[in-house]
C-alpha cells in the first residue's frame, strides 16, 4: 500500500511539473483531480511499492485526463486517471484470458421498457473507480508516474 508520505511526494512532484508549465489552463483543478485519483488508489490498496525482480520489465504507465460535463456542456468535474499501458503484456506470457463486462443495447432496451411500463423512476450514475473492483490473479509490475521516486 501507498502510505501518505510517498502519495504526498507523489503530489508534490506532478506540482512542480504542472507548475513549470505556466500556461495551463486550470492547473489548480487538475492537481486536485490526480490527488482523488491517487487516494483513490490508496484507499483500495491498488498497488505495494516493491523492488523489481531482474527477470521482470514493468509496464509504463500515464496519466488520462477528461473534463466530464453536464447535460448543457457545462464543466462538471476534472478527471484524472493514472493507467498502465497494457499494450505491452502478450498473451499466454503475461496474462491467460482477458474479460470485460459490457452491458448490450438489448439490455438497456429492455430496462427502459420494464421501467416505463410499471411505472419506475429510473436514474443514471457514475461510480468512480470501477476499474479498481476487481482481483487479479496475476502479478503485474508498473513503473512509478513520470517525475516519481520510491523514496
Amino acid at each position: 500500500m501507498v502510505n501518505g508520505v510517498y502519495l504526498l511526494k507523489i503530489l508534490l512532484s506532478l506540482y512542480l511539473s504542472l507548475s513549470a508549465k505556466s500556461d495551463m489552463p486550470d492547473k489548480d483543478c487538475w492537481l486536485k483531480a490526480i490527488d482523488v485519483e491517487l487516494k483513490a488508489l490508496e484507499k483500495n490498496q491498488t498497488w505495494t511499492l516493491t523492488d523489481l525482480p531482474t527477470d521482470c520489465k514493468p509496464l509504463g504507465c500515464k496519466w488520462v485526463f477528461k473534463i466530464k460535463r453536464d447535460v448543457l456542456g457545462n464543466i462538471g468535474r476534472y478527471k484524472a486517471r493514472l493507467v498502465a499501458q497494457g499494450f505491452a503484456q502478450r498473451e499466454g506470457f503475461d496474462y491467460c484470458e482477458t474479460y470485460a463486462p459490457v452491458a448490450r443495447l438489448e439490455t438497456f432496451r429492455i430496462l427502459i421498457s420494464v421501467t416505463s411500463s410499471k411505472n419506475l423512476f429510473a436514474e443514471q450514475m457514475d461510480v468512480e473507480n470501477a476499474s479498481l473492483q476487481g482481483n487479479l490473479s496475476e502479478t503485474i509490475f508498473m513503473k512509478l508516474p513520470e517525475g516519481c521516486t520510491g523514496k
